[in-house]
């Protein structure tokens, strides 16, 4: 069996809300790793593990992990067990073969009863590689990064993290539109959205303006007009005054926070 490490982003700082939040990170997890050999995905001790039935699935599930919103990184790992002996050993057996002159271990414990601290695990792991390859300790600058994570009777060890999309799992919040100009900027912001909403719908301005066609324009004696302006409140969706959406509302009298500023004619 192998295994995938993966840590979530800002979800970790949700308090109470956590757990409701972790387990629709893990939802969607499952949900975009069907067919890929993914045969379980479980919530650990401020991590996520999951359990990869054939590893020549993993070009693909890196691709979907990297595309899942709510994850900080993640990593192929090994598993052994947590005695410090058959822990140095096993991660002196991996390194052997590699390349480096310089490492450094991380280590952190996320079962705080372990009989040794994070920095010990660091020394004596780190000790045993010294002696089996001849390779020195550099932890500002590292040629490989060995990282250790210690998860009650096993731990999980592994030498390079992927990024993933951050921010939070999808389906945690409300639905938003966004008008994309020829711009980089509303791209750019769009991307930055998606990440923290729980629905996306993309339109184009022009596509938008053409769902809607001509805006009506409201009454010369609209309380707060001016005499003769030729301005509207309806959506600019539906062309109705009780949109639901509620992307009509330029003065924010009306819509109150919920005002996007819209298209106007």
């Amino acid at each position: 069996m192998h295994y995938v490490i993966a840590h979530y982003h800002e979800l970790a700082l949700k308090g109470r809300n956590r757990p409701f939040l972790v387990d629709r990170l893990v939802r969607n997890l499952r949900h975009a790793l069907q067919g890929r050999s993914v045969l379980q995905v479980e919530s650990l001790a401020g991590r996520i593990r999951l359990s990869v039935e054939d590893l020549s699935q993993w070009p693909a599930i890196k691709c979907r992990l990297s595309e899942t919103f709510g994850l900080a990184n993640f990593a192929p790992a090994v598993c052994v067990s947590s005695e410090i002996a058959s822990m140095s050993a096993a991660v002196c057996d991996s390194v052997e073969g590699l390349s480096f002159h310089t490492f450094r271990i991380t280590a952190k414990r996320a079962d705080k009863s372990y009989p040794l601290t994070s920095i010990e695990v660091n020394r004596i792991v780190g000790a045993a590689v010294v002696e089996r390859t001849g390779a020195h300790v550099n932890l500002g600058h590292p040629e490989l990064n060995i990282f250790i994570e210690i998860l009650g009777p096993k731990a999980y060890y592994h030498f390079e993290r992927f990024a993933g999309a951050g921010g939070l799992p999808v389906g945690m919040s409300g639905k938003v539109a966004c008008l994309l100009s020829g711009g980089i900027d509303s791209p750019v912001a769009a991307y930055r959205m998606i990440s923290e909403v729980a629905g996306w719908s993309s339109f184009t301005s022009t596509a938008i303006r053409s769902l809607a066609g001509p805006l009506p324009t409201r009454p010369r004696n609209w309380p707060g007009t001016s005499r003769g302006t030729n301005t509207t409140r309806v959506c600019i969706l539906c062309r109705s005054e009780n949109c639901s959406v509620r992307l009509f509302c330029r003065h924010r009298r009306r819509c109150g926070s919920y005002c996007t500023g819209g298209s106007w004619s």
